[in-house]
C-alpha cells in the first residue's frame, strides 16, 4: 500500500448502511442523541453505540455533553461536503434508495440541510435562480454570476464581493487565491480581483502558464492571463461610461429615488426592460448597486 492518507478506512466507515443513515441524519447540523440516531438507522440502541464509537474513532463525529445527555454531531463541515458529494455521485449513477425524505409535510416543504436550504422550497429557489441566470452550476460547485451579485446587492442589500473581502481582512493569514475559470466577463474578472484574488486565468491556459501562475500566486505576485490582462488594460484606458440616451434617462430617475416600477411608468417600459438597462449601466460604470451607480456617474461627470 502506498504511503499517505488511508481513505479506505473512511470509506469503510461511511459504507455501512446503518452508519451511513446516522451520518445523513446529522447533515441537518443538529446534534442528536444515540437513541435518536438508532431510530434513524433502524437499529437497536446497543448496536448504535458500537457504530457511534467507530465513527468517533474515525474522526467523522464528535460527542458533546449537555447535562446528563450525550449528543453527537458531525466533526467538521468537510464531512458534510463529502457526504453530499457522495450522494450526488450515487444519484447520477442511479443508486437510489426507496426512502424519499421526511414524512412530516412541513419538513418536506422546507428544511435546513447542514448549512443550506433543502426540501421543495430549496429546489424551487435553485431552479428559479438558474432560470434567471443568477447562479451557474458545475459538477463541483454553484456560484453567483455577475447578474446574481447585482441582484444580491440591489434586492437583498448583500454585497457578496464586499463580504468576501471583509472575511479576508478578518483573517490573520488569508490564503493566496488564484481563480481558474471559463468566465471572462468584466464583472467576473473585476469582482474576483476586488475580492482579493491575486490571479485570474482562463481554463484554456496552457499548462506552463498555469504552473507559472501558481508559483507567482504563492509568492504573492499577480498572475493574470494575457487575455485577462488585456481586458483590464482596455477597461482602464477606455472607461465605459458612454451611456445611451435611454440609459441616462433611467439613471437620472434612479438618482431621483424612483423605483423600477415608477421608472417603467415614467418611460413607458416594462420592469424587465428597466432592469436590463440597469444591468448595462452597472456594467459600464463598474458597479453593482443603484447607489454606487449614481455615485460613480456623478464622480465621472455623467450626471
Amino acid at each position: 500500500m502506498k504511503a499517505g492518507p488511508d481513505i479506505s478506512r473512511i470509506a469503510a466507515l461511511v459504507g455501512d448502511p446503518a452508519r451511513c443513515n446516522m451520518l445523513t441524519a446529522l447533515m441537518t447540523g443538529r446534534a442528536l442523541t444515540a437513541s435518536e440516531l438508532a431510530q434513524e438507522a433502524g437499529i437497536t440502541p446497543q448496536t448504535a453505540s458500537s457504530h457511534l464509537a467507530k465513527l468517533e474513532a474515525g474522526g467523522l463525529i464528535e460527542p458533546e455533553k449537555q447535562g446528563r445527555h450525550r449528543y453527537y454531531r458531525l466533526s467538521d463541515p468537510d464531512v458534510a461536503d463529502v457526504l453530499e458529494g457522495l450522494q450526488g455521485i450515487a444519484a447520477r449513477a442511479g443508486h437510489m434508495r426507496v426512502r424519499t425524505g421526511p414524512k412530516d409535510p412541513a419538513l418536506r416543504r422546507a428544511r435546513i440541510c447542514y448549512d443550506h436550504l433543502a426540501g421543495d422550497l430549496g429546489v424551487q429557489m435553485l431552479d428559479s435562480m438558474k432560470r434567471q441566470k443568477l447562479v451557474r452550476q458545475s459538477k463541483q460547485a454553484i456560484e453567483l454570476t455577475g447578474e446574481g451579485k447585482r441582484f444580491m446587492a440591489e434586492e437583498l442589500q448583500i454585497d457578496a464581493d464586499a463580504l468576501t473581502a471583509a472575511i479576508r481582512r478578518a483573517m490573520t493569514n488569508p490564503p493566496k487565491v488564484l481563480v481558474v475559470t471559463n468566465y471572462d466577463t468584466d464583472a467576473d474578472i473585476l469582482g474576483a480581483i476586488e475580492a482579493g484574488a491575486v490571479g485570474y486565468l482562463l481554463k484554456d491556459a496552457p499548462p506552463t502558464e498555469l504552473v507559472a501562475a501558481v508559483r507567482s500566486a504563492a509568492e504573492g505576485d499577480s498572475a493574470l492571463s494575457p487575455v485577462v490582462a488585456d481586458r483590464l488594460m482596455t477597461r482602464v484606458r477606455t472607461p465605459r461610461t458612454s451611456l445611451t440616451p435611454r440609459e441616462l434617462e433611467v439613471l437620472k430617475l434612479v438618482a431621483a429615488g424612483s423605483s423600477n416600477r415608477e421608472i417603467g411608468v415614467e418611460l413607458m417600459l416594462s420592469e424587465a426592460t428597466v432592469k436590463s438597462h440597469l444591468v448595462h449601466i452597472y456594467d459600464k460604470l463598474g458597479v453593482r448597486s443603484r447607489t454606487s451607480a449614481v455615485a460613480a456617474a456623478r464622480e465621472q461627470g455623467v450626471l
